[in-house]
Parts: C-alpha cells; sequence; structure tokens
C-alpha cells in the first residue's frame, strides 16, 4: 500500500510498475521495471480512486480478512495538466498551445505591472483567438485522439 497525496502520483504510480519475468539473457527470472506513457489523449479522463484495501487477520478465525476504506484526502486541481504523463509525440503538440498560454500569461501580468488597461487587451485576445498555429495544433491533437493504435 502506497500513500497517495495528489492525483499526479496516483496516475504515476499506475503508469510505472514492476514486474517479474523470465530473461533467457540470465537463465531465470528477473524483476523488470514498467514505464508507460500516454500515447493518445482522450476527449476526457476517467479516474478511478481505489479507496479501499484489504487488511489481513491472521488472529482471526472466522475470516481472512477486512476491506477498510482509506480515510487519506487526496488532492487534485480543477484543471489536470498531463503534458508529463504524455509521449513526446504527444508532448511536442501540447508544447504549442502550452508556450502560446504561458508567453499571453506573461504579456498579461507585465501590462499589469505596467498599470496598462486590460480590458483592451481582452477585446484583441479575443479577436486573435483563431490564429493559424493554434488551430493547426487542435487538428493535430484531434487527428491523435481518434488515430488507431
Amino acid at each position: 500500500q502506497v500513500n497517495i497525496t495528489h492525483i499526479g502520483e496516483g496516475i504515476q504510480l499506475s503508469l510505472t510498475g514492476k514486474l517479474e519475468k523470465y530473461s533467457e539473457a540470465l537463465g531465470r527470472n528477473a524483476q523488470w521495471t514498467r514505464s508507460q506513457k500516454i500515447a493518445r489523449l482522450p476527449p476526457c479522463l476517467v479516474v478511478q480512486f481505489g479507496r479501499f484495501y484489504w487488511k489481513a487477520t491472521p488472529d482471526s478465525q472466522d475470516h481472512s480478512g477486512v476491506k477498510c476504506k482509506v480515510m487519506k484526502p487526496v488532492g487534485f486541481q480543477s484543471v489536470f495538466d498531463v503534458y508529463e504523463f504524455c509521449n513526446d509525440k504527444v508532448k511536442k503538440v501540447l508544447k504549442v498551445a502550452r508556450d502560446k498560454a504561458l508567453a499571453e500569461e506573461e504579456d498579461r501580468v507585465a501590462k499589469k505591472l505596467r498599470g496598462e488597461d486590460l480590458e483592451d487587451d481582452n477585446k484583441e485576445d479575443e479577436a486573435m483567438e483563431e490564429d493559424d498555429e493554434e488551430a493547426a495544433a487542435l487538428q493535430a491533437a484531434l487527428a491523435m485522439s481518434v488515430e488507431p493504435e
């Protein structure tokens, strides 16, 4: 049993693991480390919280154990960033939108520090939202989400 305090830790744990397989080079069973990455983003990411565990009760004569509820809280944000869990191909597509969002946020903060009016900038941002680079990145992400494996 592992103590998970954030949803990202749980997802990382589910994408990695150890398994025992026979190695012909060694001539015996060996421990292998399994590491997976997300190759295709789903339209909606579903996360199931396994909030129970089996606790053995060796002293009991009528049953071998009991199901116990995990009472520790698991934290998460309202927007979950899966960038670190993706493979390089998906990261390349996501990086375009991430860089653009970061640049916009930096511009917004810089203008706020200079005391410029943000309402005029918001109107300009809404008008420029449909640029070609973002549309191409979204099309690539959409194509990857429906691409068969």
